[in-house]
């Protein structure tokens, strides 16, 4: 079993590798950056559309945007949280919720799938 030193974010974390595939080797010849991949930064989006966040990110969502975890009972002072996980592209995603502003704190959740938003359910 051979041992890798992966470097994210400057700070070296060992990975144990047990797949015969993967290597030193091969993974020295692979160069990327996470956080080229995903945008860590948070985005504020007012008056926007919950539908309209569907690259990776974390969002606040500012009140008056469509299609909220409330729908159109949310209180205009209702602000989200957002986090998106995009799978390939544009058509495939999966977006978890919360309230800044509502006392429930409820975590909602929803998905895009193959373009097709479901409802947003209370995990």
């Amino acid at each position: 079993m051979e041992k890798l030193n992966l470097n994210f974010k400057n700070k070296t974390n060992p990975l144990t590798v047990s797949d015969p595939k993967i290597n030193a080797e091969n993974l020295n010849k692979m160069t990327f950056k996470i956080d080229e991949l995903i945008d860590f930064s948070s985005k504020t989006i007012n008056a926007g559309d919950f539908n309209e966040a569907i690259k990776t990110g974390f969002y606040i969502m500012q009140s008056g945007c469509a299609n909220s975890p409330l729908g159109s009972s949310a209180n205009k002072d209702s602000h989200f949280y957002l986090i998106t996980i995009q799978f390939g592209n544009s058509n495939f995603c999966v977006q978890l919720s919360t309230t800044i502003t509502q006392t429930n704190m409820n975590l909602y959740q929803r998905k895009l799938y193959n373009g097709t938003w479901g409802n947003w359910q209370i995990l």
